[in-house]
């Protein structure tokens, strides 16, 4: 049986950060590292998928902080707002296309790949099932942890939680509605949605390892 990575989903900005942030330690104090009997472990490796935009941009910054991390980012190469300047000179970059072709042509990143383990993957990037499927395929026993983050725009293709929760959304309402009618008309209003609430089902339906979030 294949070992497959956990995985942490998050589907808002906030509790992504925090959601996150809370698996990741704090760097050790030179104090402490120059007492350490051993000589310090080799950088844990990083694979961020995006990492470039608004919130993966200031995941990314955060790390560096660390100062604990080998970062590798893979993107189609644009870099957005400030990224340029306060990530792309720290980390390495791939440029890759993932939506509009397969990873085993991004050889570059499949090199990476065979080298390496990685402590955490981060993907803002996986807009269609399929991609997310592959990508886990690829890097099946290679991380500790598999974030996939989601989107809050899952919601506008769920059943409406009503007023039972004074209107707020919990991870637990992305359910679709049961009527067939309905969850067409939802997916045709919002494709963005609708793929990414696809591929939250699409890891619920393979592998059993959610971990939960305090509300």
């Amino acid at each position: 049986m294949k070992q497959i990575p956990d995985f942490l989903f998050a589907s808002s900005s906030l509790l992504l950060l925090l959601s996150i942030l809370q698996f990741i330690p704090e760097t050790m104090s030179m104090t402490e590292a120059e007492s350490a009997d051993t000589p310090p472990d080799p950088r844990d490796k990083v694979l961020v998928f995006g990492g470039n935009g608004f919130i993966g941009s200031e995941l990314v910054h955060t790390l560096l902080q660390k100062d604990a991390f080998d970062i590798s980012i893979v993107s189609r190469g644009n870099w957005y707002f400030d990224s340029e300047t306060r990530i792309k000179p720290f980390v390495h970059h791939i440029t890759c296309d993932r939506e509009n072709s397969d990873l085993e042509y991004c050889t570059e990143l499949i090199k990476l790949i065979d080298e390496s383990h990685f402590k955490y993957i981060f993907d803002f990037s996986a807009y269609k099932p399929e991609v997310l499927l592959q990508s886990v395929d690829i890097l099946n026993n290679k991380t500790d942890l598999y974030v996939y983050i989601s989107s809050d725009s899952i919601y506008e293709v769920c059943e409406d939680p009503g007023e039972y929760n004074g209107g707020l959304s919990k991870e637990s309402d992305g359910v679709r509605p049961e009527s067939e009618d309905e969850r067409d008309r939802l997916n045709d209003a919002d494709e963005y949605g609708n793929e990414k609430l696809l591929g939250e089902e699409v890891r619920n339906s393979q592998w059993s390892c959610p971990i939960q979030f305090n509300q």
